[in-house]
């Protein structure tokens, strides 16, 4: 009945029945436990031992987050922290420093990141704490890299806004950085660049494969002109090239064979008139040639005239009834 078992022997509190192999007998429970007549069981402070616990990790008392778990690979059970479990989230401002290296293999995970900025200020910022050392142009603070077959671009920048795409500067409030806005427009040693390539503070450089194919050439606000070195060191004008070429007052192209450009032009085009000139620079009619002629880039023949093909002009030789010499006699046959 609810009144319980009664047995003939002495009944203590907290006795339980247990077979000693022939008959169940009442004795206390002892050793790293005990019971009570309720039921409550009480296990000694030291009773469970653990042998395999890695002490070096454990945080002590106070620490908050932290969970015991069986380390894979080993024979340890360790403290980790449980703050930032997978399949949890944490506010950025909760990371802590990497106390080693560590590989993410997300796959197909896609992760944005939003912010909302104010003020003068990065949503992001990968920096140092103490200057790195003991490289020379083979460290990076953040490296963007793709495997061999991939198709993927390493790094795409979207601007959909009017600030920079792009700013590489080597010092604070740099005045002459390396910029592409968010127009395309690339700016050397300039922050607003104004056209598709702006350079300011130095000369553009072209250098071949082989010795001696160095070379710069720059724009000379003073006097207006392009130049060239082929030391990067001194300049000369382009209008200074024998055979030069350069605008005339009245939209003009000249050329002058001399490398002087006074006096009597050997070549012009006037832009205004739509002329050629050769050798006059007065233009009275849409081509003008001198008493030297006109030299033709096929065979020139003595005798030969142009005549039109229907097509082109060509240079020909009078046949039939009558042919003519180059100082323009004209035979004609007796018959």
């Amino acid at each position: 009945p609810d009144d319980g078992l009664f047995m003939a022997t002495t009944n203590t509190a907290g006795h339980m029945l247990i077979n000693d192999g022939t008959n169940f007998n009442p004795v206390a429970m002892s050793g790293d436990a005990t019971i009570a007549s309720t039921g409550a069981l009480t296990i000694a402070n030291d009773a469970v031992e653990v042998p395999m616990l890695n002490s070096t990790t454990d945080p002590g008392a106070g620490q908050d987050g932290y969970c015991l778990t069986y380390a894979d690979g080993t024979t340890n059970f360790e403290w980790v922290d449980c703050s930032v479990a997978a399949g949890t989230t944490t506010a950025l401002d909760d990371i802590t420093a990497a106390d080693g290296d560590n590989t993410i293999a997300s796959g197909a995970n896609n992760q944005t990141w939003n912010w909302a900025l104010t003020g003068a200020e990065a949503g992001i910022t990968f920096g140092e704490n103490t200057a790195s050392t003991g490289g020379s142009d083979d460290q990076a603070i953040v490296d963007i890299r793709t495997l061999a077959a991939s198709t993927a671009m390493p790094l795409s920048i979207s601007n959909l806004g009017a600030g920079l795409s792009l700013v590489v500067t080597d010092q604070a409030a740099d005045t002459s950085p390396f910029v592409i806005d968010a127009d395309g427009n690339v700016g050397v040693g300039v922050g607003t660049p104004l056209d598709p390539l702006h350079i300011v503070g130095g000369d553009i450089r072209l250098d071949g494969t082989a010795a001696n194919e160095a070379g710069c050439f720059r724009f000379n606000d003073t006097s207006d002109e392009l130049e060239y070195s082929d030391d990067c060191a001194t300049f000369t004008a382009f209008s200074d090239i024998a055979g030069s070429v350069t605008a005339g007052a009245d939209t003009q192209v000249i050329y002058n064979a001399s490398g002087t450009l006074t006096g009597e032009a050997a070549f012009t085009y006037n832009a205004v008139t739509d002329m050629l000139s050769i050798v006059n620079s007065t233009i009275t009619g849409d081509l003008i040639i001198p008493d030297d002629g006109l030299f033709m880039a096929t065979t020139n023949t003595a005798g030969h005239m142009l005549i039109n093909d229907g097509t082109n002009f060509n240079p020909v030789a009078m046949s039939g009834d009558a042919t003519i010499a180059s100082t323009g006699a004209l035979t004609i046959a007796n018959d």
